[in-house]
């Protein structure tokens, strides 16, 4: 017997098989993404360390770097350079990619809790943030407690608290040459 056409069973298996397959490619699709979101937040977090230390060596004026949330938000979202004195900001705010914060935890991000804190309005919305001063020596301020504790970690907002994300980046800044560094697991 000479069979030239597929049976409906055959078909369905087929479309089953593709099925399973898309759902899995989607997935491991969306966790690249994700990677790269937080990627990307590194190395604007890294960026925006280096931009602050440059300017103040540049200008000769002290820059400071805030790390910025809207008020009543739980998360740091983004970031901004400022001069310190007077005050004025010294280049375009930096928001971190959707869905990737900087974690506010004292066992991955210590240097947050060793910085200034206050308030600001940037386009008329009020933002808490946190920040430390870059001197045009290099000098970091406020002087860190542990100078093993700069560092600074991003990860995905839903990341359980308390505990190591699965997937994150951190910003280490050298306490002698005032270098940042990004560390990816």
């Amino acid at each position: 017997m000479n069979r030239r056409a597929f049976s409906l069973i055959e078909l369905l298996v087929v479309v089953a098989i593709l099925g399973l397959l898309a759902t899995l490619a989607a997935g491991a699709f969306g966790s690249v993404t994700q990677a790269n979101k937080i990627g990307q937040a590194g190395e604007s977090l890294l960026d925006g360390i280096e931009a602050a230390r440059q300017l103040a060596a540049v200008s000769g004026r002290t820059t400071e770097l805030r790390i910025l949330k809207k008020s009543g938000d739980t998360h740091y979202t983004g970031l901004q350079v400022w001069f310190a004195s007077p005050e004025e900001h010294a280049a375009r705010r930096i928001a971190l990619p959707e869905s990737v914060v900087l974690i506010d935890d004292s066992t991955l991000s210590p240097w947050l809790a060793n910085m200034s804190a206050g308030t600001v309005s940037i386009g008329g919305a009020a933002m808490a943030y946190r920040a430390f001063k870059v001197r045009p020596s290099g000098a970091i301020e406020p002087a860190p407690l542990d100078p093993n504790s700069l560092y600074l970690t991003v990860a995905a907002a839903q990341s359980p608290a308390g505990s190591t994300p699965a997937n994150f980046a951190t910003v280490q800044v050298n306490p002698n040459t005032g270098r940042p560094l990004l560390y990816r697991p």
